[in-house]
């Protein structure tokens, strides 16, 4: 990971989601909290702030286990996915495959016998991790599962997600010069 020097609005932002929790709930952790930590996390990354938000969202996941010690929690999955996303931004691509793969396999204990968007995201997520790597079977089975569910969440094959899906095993199956079958899957878009 790369180190940077802060500058003193970047400190501002990494203080900010500890100030709120400073003041609001006295040095204890709370799940609005994190969750309003996870927002600052997420507007740092939009920012292009990358090394602030990796930080903050470590914290928040320290905090997450702290009040679900020894359990799995949404909160948990949702931000094991985000450090992975941010690791990826500073093109650490094998942790960052590390923690999208611990989120995906907490949100498959999470929704162990129902189909959940979340899932299809955390299978997309992976499936770019492995993409990013240069690892393109790899990446296809978790773009095809990700395919088999959302097909499953959304009969209608209009829908944004399964389109995506679509697409996006259509361009890895090309990439693996598989090109009658990966047009197949982008001609039903």
């Amino acid at each position: 990971m790369r180190k940077v020097s802060l500058t003193g609005q970047e400190k501002q932002d990494e203080m900010a989601g500890f100030l709120l929790h400073k003041r609001l709930f006295k040095d204890q952790d709370h799940l609005d909290v994190a969750y309003a930590m996870s927002d600052v996390g997420g507007s740092l990354s939009q920012l292009g702030r990358y090394d602030t938000a990796l930080q903050n969202q470590k914290k928040v996941l320290s905090m997450c286990k702290r009040l679900f010690p020894e359990q799995d929690h949404p909160e948990i999955a949702h931000t094991l996915n985000s450090i992975g996303e941010l690791l990826s931004h500073l093109g650490d691509y094998e942790q960052a495959l590390q923690y999208k793969q611990k989120g995906l396999d907490m949100r498959k204990r999470l929704f162990i016998k129902q189909d959940h968007p979340d899932v299809g995201r955390s299978l997309a997520s992976v499936d770019i991790g492995f993409e990013q790597l240069g690892r393109h079977e790899e990446a296809l089975k978790y773009k095809k599962d990700a395919l088999s569910l959302r097909q499953r969440l959304h009969e209608d094959k209009n829908h944004p997600d399964v389109a995506h899906s679509l697409n996006n095993v259509g361009e890895t199956l090309i990439k693996l010069d598989q090109f009658k079958e990966g047009l197949g899957y982008c001609e039903q878009v």
